[in-house]
C-alpha cells in the first residue's frame, strides 16, 4: 500500500500466462462494476504509457486499486456477513450479465468453465497427469466426470453470465458485518451463475466450526437463491462439480479433499 496526494493506493500484480484469460479484458469490466455496483472498485487508470491501466515487465502486469478500509479479521460465521455476501454476489451478477464478454479464447484447463470441462474431459485429466498428480487421484477425477456429465442430462444449471471465479474469503472486503469490496476479477469470465456462488459457498464451509459445517454454506445458498433460482438437483450437482474441478486443478487440494467428505455428508 502506498499514499498519492492524500489517497491509499494497493499495488498488484498478476503473473503473465498465455492461456489465462487475457488480462485487459478485468479493466473494462471492473470499470463497468464500479459505475453500477458499490463493491467493485476499478483500477486507477492511467499508471502506464499510452494512458493504460496496468504496466508490465518480463514476467508480471502491475496495477493499483484503490485502497478499500476493512476489518483485518471478518468473521465469516456470522450469519448477517454471509447473507450480506450471497445478496450482494446476486447483485453484481446481475448487473454483469449488461457488459459484453467475448470469448477468452483457448484457455489452460485451469480456467476452463463448466461446459468445456464436461465436453473435454480426457484432456481436462490429461493435464493432471501432466502435473505429476498421484494416479488414484487422477482417476478418482476422471470417474467422477464421467458421472456428472450422465447426471447432467436433463438438469438446467441456470442462466450463463460473467462470473468472478476465485471468490475466497481473501478476495471478499468486509466493514462493519457487510461486504464493501469484491477484488481480484482477473480470472473473470463467461460460466455458470451458479459455479460461482457454490464456490464461495464451499469457501466459507472450510471457515466454520466443526460442529456446523454446513450451515454456512446452506445460508449462503438460499439467500443467493432468492435471486437465481434453480433446482436443488442443479445446486447439488454444482456442489459436487465444483469440488471435483477443484481437486483437479487446485494448487492446495488438500482443502478440497476436505470438502469431498463434505458434499458426501
Amino acid at each position: 500500500m502506498y499514499r498519492w496526494e492524500g489517497r491509499r493506493y494497493v499495488l498488484s500484480q498478476v503473473h503473465k500466462d498465455d492461456r489465462r484469460v487475457p488480462f485487459h479484458r478485468q479493466f473494462a469490466l471492473t470499470g463497468f462494476l464500479n459505475e453500477h455496483t458499490g463493491v467493485v472498485k476499478r483500477a486507477h487508470p492511467p499508471i502506464g504509457r499510452d494512458e493504460t491501466p496496468w504496466i508490465e515487465d518480463a514476467s508480471h502486469y502491475w496495477f493499483v486499486r484503490p485502497y478499500t478500509d476493512h476489518d483485518a479479521a471478518p468473521d465469516w460465521c456470522d450469519p448477517q456477513l454471509i447473507e450480506d455476501f450471497a445478496t450482494k454476489l446476486a447483485m453484481v451478477h446481475s448487473i454483469a450479465q449488461k457488459h459484453d464478454a467475448p470469448p477468452a479464447g483457448e484457455l489452460a484447463p485451469y480456467h476452463w468453465p463448466v461446459r468445456t470441462v464436461l465436453t473435454r474431459p480426457d484432456e481436462f485429466v490429461d493435464d493432471m497427469d501432466a502435473r505429476l498428480r498421484p494416479p488414484d487421484e487422477v482417476d478418482h477425477v476422471r470417474l467422477g466426470l464421467k458421472g456428472l456429465a450422465e447426471d447432467a442430462a436433463g438438469l438446467d444449471l441456470g442462466p450463463v453470465g460473467i462470473t468472478h471465479q476465485d471468490l475466497s474469503p481473501a478476495n471478499i472486503l468486509v466493514k462493519n458485518r457487510e461486504v464493501v469490496s469484491i477484488i481480484d476479477w482477473d480470472r473473470a469470465q463467461v460460466d455458470r451463475l451458479l459455479y460461482d456462488a457454490v464456490l464461495a459457498a464451499l469457501h466459507l464451509t472450510l471457515r466454520q466450526p466443526a460442529t456446523d459445517p454446513s450451515g454456512a454454506a446452506e445460508r449462503f445458498i438460499k439467500t443467493y437463491r432468492r435471486t437465481y433460482d434453480v433446482d436443488d438437483a442443479a445446486v447439488r450437482w454444482m456442489f459436487r462439480y465444483a469440488v471435483l474441478r477443484n481437486l483437479a486443478v487446485s494448487r492446495s487440494p488438500e482443502k478440497w479433499r476436505r470438502l469431498t467428505a463434505f458434499i458426501r455428508g
